[in-house]
């Protein structure tokens, strides 16, 4: 933050600048893995783990309410299984600290993504949104040993929803009366068209700005706000 002296009214100016970017592990599985657990392994024999730093506002008035993390795992083979299963757990081995339980049955490309925020996994939201590094370890296992196969594991982390109802997916916060202008730059993972609104905290139904886009800079000139969010949500 900045802060400058109007110089004829005395007014105070605050430049507020945050950029989280998208934490992306990339794929972790550089050739084939075959699964050989045949019960949950505990985090200290995770198949992968990944340490992400997702950075924390450096002004206290803007807040982060959403993190959201996405999922994606293609299984190549089951052999002579029927389930495998993957928990994908954070810094903790407990349930508590599941951020993904998954059941798969079938081969192919398995997508999940899930929104933590303090009413849904409140204990993982406040661990990602402390600003320092936190492992993500993947446990996976099977009702076969040795015969699943799986070629792709990748995670993406972000400030952020996979929500499809804008009215309820504040990613972050403003607290500040008064006069704003603002920049803000978006981009959606995967399919799908975002829906990105400024809207007073205080009011779900309405909104002082919305665009739709699966990519954007969006600015506006001036908001004369009380509180405000920052609000995405996904067409998918």
């Amino acid at each position: 933050m900045t802060d400058k002296i109007h110089a004829d009214t005395g007014a105070t100016v605050d430049t507020i600048t945050y950029a989280p970017a998208l934490q992306d592990s990339g794929d972790m599985e550089p050739a084939v893995i075959t699964i050989a657990p045949v019960s949950r392994p505990a985090v200290a024999a995770a198949q992968y783990n990944k340490s992400f730093i997702l950075p924390r506002p450096s002004d206290a008035r803007l807040e982060v309410k959403r993190i959201v993390s996405r999922l994606r795992v293609n299984i190549a083979g089951l052999g002579a299984a029927t389930h495998l299963h993957l928990s994908v757990r954070v810094d903790q081995d407990d349930a508590n600290h599941e951020l993904f339980s998954e059941d798969w049955t079938s081969t192919g490309e398995k997508l999940d993504a899930v929104d933590v925020y303090s009413a849904n996994k409140s204990g993982i939201f406040d661990l990602l949104k402390d600003g320092l590094a936190h492992i993500f370890y993947f446990l996976f296992w099977a009702d076969t040993a040795n015969k699943v196969s799986v070629d792709t594991v990748q995670l993406w982390e972000a400030v952020g929803s996979c929500s499809t109802n804008e009215n309820q997916t504040g990613c972050l916060s403003l607290t500040h009366a008064g006069a704003i202008s603002d920049m803000v730059l978006f981009i959606t993972i995967g399919t799908g068209i975002a829906s990105f609104r400024r809207q007073d905290t205080t009011d779900n139904a309405s909104y002082f700005t919305r665009d739709t886009t699966n990519y954007g800079r969006k600015s506006v000139a001036l908001l004369l706000v009380n509180t405000l969010a920052y609000n995405i949500a996904g067409s998918i």
